[in-house]
């Protein structure tokens, strides 16, 4: 979510970065032209980061939970059912509780009190049971505190959760990623925002104000620091033993072609990513990189359009989850 979804306040100065085509242009003071993390990044960003106190950081981090451990088995899963997802969920009694709390809401306008949780999943749908459990583990492994750090999570769940629907829906008509994984990876590519924001919450605030005095993008902000929320994450995935295809999505969303593997599933929640910031972006879905991809995937421009004109169902549906999540 970064190099599109947050873009800082004007500062003065001829350094400032300027958005046209696709890129970020430098001012007189810089001489670079520079993807917004699209297509190809700079030497300074391919450099591995060192190890040092960030690794100590990393491995200080709370084991995975035993909750999550499994619901993350859920979703590699691609035979699970419903039925493993109650199971996970009858272990926790607050979670059983929001369920059923969402699923007699008036967002789903059912005549009958759900009583049951099965009732209740199929009410509100699997993926976004999924969604909802993995919301609940998230927050408890990454607590948040104060107002700030509660509006920035929001963003980010905002993001992730339209991020995870235009790749299941860009997936429905592709081969290679099934729907229902190019959902899970759509909610897991920015784990490392969410990390950052908790157990690296020093460095998350430089990255921000770098980004508000120099007027450039997080994702630039990002490399000038030399510490990337892609790299972040791809740690923690490894410690957490995801598979291979959760490390590639989350090391290399703004950077595709770079994937060492499993790049159609890289491209597909890339995609996805630049759709959860098209109200901020709207040029960029338009872009040389986007027309690659799109080529790469088979998509036709038929299916583009269909995919641009459900920006905005897709938010609204995620701003009307969010509520009831919260």
């Amino acid at each position: 979510m970064l190099c599109l979804g947050e873009v800082c306040a004007d500062c003065d100065g001829s350094s400032r970065l300027t958005k046209g085509s696709g890129q970020w242009e430098m001012g007189e003071t810089e001489s670079v032209v520079m993807t917004t993390g699209y297509g190809h990044v700079n030497d300074q960003a391919k450099k591995e980061m060192p190890y040092g106190d960030i690794s100590i950081q990393i491995d200080s981090l709370p084991p995975l939970p035993c909750s999550l451990e499994r619901l993350l088995g859920i979703m590699q899963d691609e035979n699970s059912s419903a039925s493993d997802l109650e199971s996970l969920i009858r272990h926790d009694e607050a979670l059983c509780a929001k369920i059923l709390r969402m699923a007699n809401s008036a967002f789903y306008g059912l005549r009958c009190r759900v009583k049951t949780l099965s009732r209740a999943i199929m009410t509100i749908g699997f993926h976004e049971v999924k969604s909802i459990c993995l919301f609940n583990l998230l927050m408890d492994s990454f607590p948040v505190r104060g107002n700030v750090d509660r509006s920035h999570r929001e963003r980010l769940w905002k993001h992730v959760l339209m991020t995870a629907r235009h790749a299941a829906e860009i997936a429905c008509l592709r081969p290679w990623v099934s729907k229902d994984e190019a959902y899970d990876l759509g909610l897991l590519h920015d784990l490392g925002w969410l990390a950052m924001l908790v157990h690296f919450k020093d460095d998350y605030q430089i990255i921000h104000q770098i980004a508000a005095d120099r007027g450039i993008p997080l994702y630039l902000a990002e490399e000038r620091h030399e510490l990337t929320h892609t790299q972040i994450g791809k740690w923690i995935a490894l410690r957490w033993g995801l598979p291979e295809v959760y490390h590639r999505v989350i090391a290399y969303h703004h950077v595709p072609e770079e994937s060492p593997s499993h790049r159609p599933a890289v491209k597909i929640v890339s995609l996805a990513h630049l759709l959860a910031h098209m109200r901020e972006y709207p040029d960029l879905v338009e872009s040389g990189f986007v027309e690659t991809f799109r080529l790469d995937l088979r998509i036709s421009r038929c299916e583009w359009q269909g995919h641009l004109g459900n920006v905005e169902r897709v938010r609204q549906e995620v701003d009307r989850l969010w509520r009831l999540l919260n």
